[in-house]
């Protein structure tokens, strides 16, 4: 998806490059090192996502820049129409709850000079209870990675409880900025952004005539996050 004028952007000339078709070809391939994007945003993949009970679509938003093109996000497709767009905070944690086997970080900031930065690879789960006609998702999410960055913590590499710490505290953003993201979904798009129907149909029957984004937005979703910190990278130094 790109803002403004397709046949434009197409037309651009970027600087080495053969053409803007290559430069954006490549900017998608590159999306999986980083903000936990999947790599299935080709053709049959989006076939699949809209004819398939429960999957939604979803395509990275690009903008044209002064240097070239930029991802800045993430669009929301609807019955084949745009409902509305995540920014690029947004995305990666939409991301997280979203694919599984992604890569990407998540930083830490308590002051100016105090950031922290944790790069690992995400696992997810999620799991379905039904109560009558109420629908219970449980959204497990695993990360484990190395630190990119620690201007916080003191003598991490031999305080075991400073790591736990920061376990905790990458786990509580994820939460926190999850559950946000779930209200937004389910208050302001009415919208299956992270295909919780597909799990739900594969439990209890497909081609029941529901409607899995009506039913996703008046269900309760939990979010179960677990990080682990394997290494100390770069973060130690």
């Amino acid at each position: 998806m790109i803002s403004g004028s397709a046949e434009d952007a197409f037309k651009r000339h970027i600087e080495g490059s053969n053409c803007a078709a290559d430069e954006i070809d490549g900017i998608i391939r590159n999306l999986t090192n980083n903000n936990f994007f999947s790599k299935h945003y080709n053709l049959s993949d989006i076939y699949v996502k809209t004819t398939q009970e429960g999957k939604s679509l979803v395509i990275p938003y690009i903008e044209s820049t002064d240097e070239g093109f930029e991802v800045k996000g993430l669009s929301l497709f609807k019955n084949y129409k745009m409902i509305g767009k995540l920014n690029m905070t947004e995305t990666r944690f939409f991301n997280l709850l979203r694919e599984n086997k992604c890569h990407g970080h998540i930083d830490l900031e308590k002051s100016p000079t105090e950031s922290f930065s944790f790069y690992g690879t995400s696992k997810r789960k999620v799991t379905c209870e039904k109560n009558g006609d109420k629908y219970k998702f449980t959204i497990e999410v695993t990360l484990k990675g190395d630190i990119l960055e620690n201007e916080i913590y003191n003598n991490f590499y031999n305080n075991i409880d400073a790591k736990k710490e920061a376990e905790k505290e990458i786990e509580d953003k994820i939460k926190k900025s999850s559950e946000t993201l779930i209200k937004k979904m389910q208050n302001e798009y009415s919208f299956d952004g992270l295909e919780l129907g597909s799990v739900a149909a594969a439990k209890y029957g497909r081609r029941t005539g529901i409607d899995w984004d009506k039913v996703i937005s008046d269900s309760d979703i939990e979010v179960k996050p677990k990080v682990h910190i394997e290494r100390t990278g770069r973060g130690d130094l």
